[in-house]
């Protein structure tokens, strides 16, 4: 990793940092991230359909945690 590329992780991480202001906003910011990146969100209401090689995330109830996973 070169300078570039450390000064352009530091700044995405100071991006974050200024957007996250409490554990409902980092849930929401990982949420989108997730999202993005093709991610499957999953309900703790409904039963779940899991695929191998896929990636899953649920938000807890209270909307303050977050547990993403990639089965298999």
């Amino acid at each position: 990793m070169d300078q570039k590329d450390v000064l352009e992780l530091a700044k995405r991480y100071c991006d974050f940092q200024q957007n996250c202001h409490s554990p409902f906003h980092v849930v929401l910011q990982l949420k989108n991230l997730l999202l993005s990146q093709g991610c499957i969100e999953l309900s703790a209401e409904k039963n779940w359909d899991l695929t191998f090689h896929k990636n899953y995330f649920i938000v807890h109830p209270d909307g303050k945690s977050l547990i993403a996973f990639k089965l298999g």
